[in-house]
């Protein structure tokens, strides 16, 4: 009996140790979460983007504000991070950053991936256009952690800091057979004029410079760097 009630208490340690590291790595992989303004909608995304004939899938962070309820905010979707998954392509963080904006604006992509969670539909293009407003950010910084599967990864992300974002507005309607761009604008500055505050920084910095993710420091960060973006 002795060497039963043994085996017991044995095999209860091991499994209260695996639900301990179980834990800690599922705390440890978890990334905190990107800011979004009162009001607006985080969403995390895929996309798929083309760089030099290569094909790369990014996850996204996204606020989005909805058209939507009884006083609706204008639509916005405001891309906050993004990082190559489920491996890293090698792309130019300036050049993923413009082609996932590109990709975001399409308006079928829009339809398969935020309309669902966003308002009912799109209306005919003589009733009921839609402006869509998309932003990016000039500075952005490398986050360091360790997936689920304990392997070191690294996203991108907006720094709150920089108030400096450029913009552009799209109408888009429903035309009876696809939905298309009926109206757009140029890119612009917003607010007008402003500067980045990290605009002399415009090298991103090393992977290699941030230091390993450790349970002290589970999301070390980079500097904050200046992404060449359309306003430019």
């Amino acid at each position: 009996m002795k060497g039963i009630k043994s085996i017991k208490v044995f095999s209860f340690a091991i499994i209260i140790a695996i639900m301990i590291i179980s834990g800690r790595n599922n705390l440890f992989s978890q990334l905190p979460p990107f800011n979004c303004l009162q009001g607006y909608v985080h969403l995390e995304e895929y996309v798929n983007i083309t760089i030099d004939g290569i094909i790369c899938r990014y996850k996204i962070g996204l606020c989005v504000s909805c058209p939507a309820g009884t006083y609706p905010m204008p639509f916005r979707i405001e891309l906050k991070e993004f990082s190559a998954d489920p491996i890293d392509c090698g792309f130019d963080p300036g050049e993923a950053r413009g082609a996932i904006i590109q990709a975001i604006r399409d308006p079928e992509w829009i339809e398969a991936n935020i309309a669902r969670d966003c308002f009912a539909g799109w209306g005919p293009c003589e009733w009921n256009p839609r402006e869509i407003t998309v932003v990016s950010h000039y500075c952005w910084k490398k986050i360091k952690y360790l997936d689920d599967n304990n392997q070191v990864r690294i996203i991108i992300s907006a720094c709150d800091d920089d108030i400096c974002t450029c913009q552009r507005t799209d109408t888009i309607c429903w035309n009876g057979s696809q939905f298309v761009i009926k109206e757009g604008c140029e890119y612009w500055k917003n607010p007008e004029g402003c500067i980045s505050v990290c605009i002399n920084q415009q090298d991103p910095p090393g992977d290699d410079s941030i230091p390993p993710p450790t349970p002290e420091n589970p999301f070390p960060e980079s500097q904050c760097f200046w992404l060449k973006n359309e306003c430019e």
